[in-house]
């Protein structure tokens, strides 16, 4: 649910990729009880992902990707590739803006074998150094992919904006 920037363009081209994701074929290891346990990881993964942000932490944020993990820029300004760069990202961004609170709510999970891909929208609340806080919402989307040891990481992950809230 990457916040730090906002485009129309990655609204745009977001909506198309989440568009597409129920064309995807079905597989015979979709069973309920297998989306439950996903879904179940999925939620875990993102109480981590809000802890990394609200303490700043980038290495435990990072942590959370694939070793090649993406981190799209909801600005149109490109895309943050491979978890050291994701770290040091984070780190800056850190420094930068403190996350004080936030909600993350998945709406959607689709399964595809090893493959989860999760829209959902979120809402944080951001304070930049001498400024009030503002309240950033938005809608995202994930691609989630299991690891050989069953754990569960963040492939893609790209958040866009509605506007600041307050």
């Amino acid at each position: 649910m990457s916040w730090k920037n906002s485009s129309l363009g990655a609204a745009a081209a977001i909506g198309l990729a989440v568009a597409f994701v129920p064309a995807l074929p079905a597989t015979a290891a979709t069973s309920p009880a297998s989306i439950v346990a996903v879904r179940h990881a999925i939620d875990v993964g993102n109480a981590k992902f809000l802890k990394a942000l609200e303490s700043g932490n980038g290495k435990s944020y990072a942590a959370l990707f694939v070793q090649d993990g993406v981190e799209l820029l909801s600005g149109g300004s490109g895309a943050t590739t491979g978890r050291s760069a994701i770290e040091a990202d984070e780190m800056a961004s850190a420094k930068a803006a403190k996350i004080t609170g936030g909600t993350i709510h998945t709406t959607n999970v689709y399964l595809d074998g090893a493959s989860a891909y999760e829209t959902g929208t979120y809402s944080f609340e951001v304070v930049l150094p001498g400024k009030p806080a503002k309240v950033v919402a938005g809608r995202y989307f994930e691609i989630w992919q299991k690891q050989s040891d069953d754990a569960w990481l963040i492939k893609v992950d790209c958040g866009y904006p509605d506007k600041y809230v307050r």
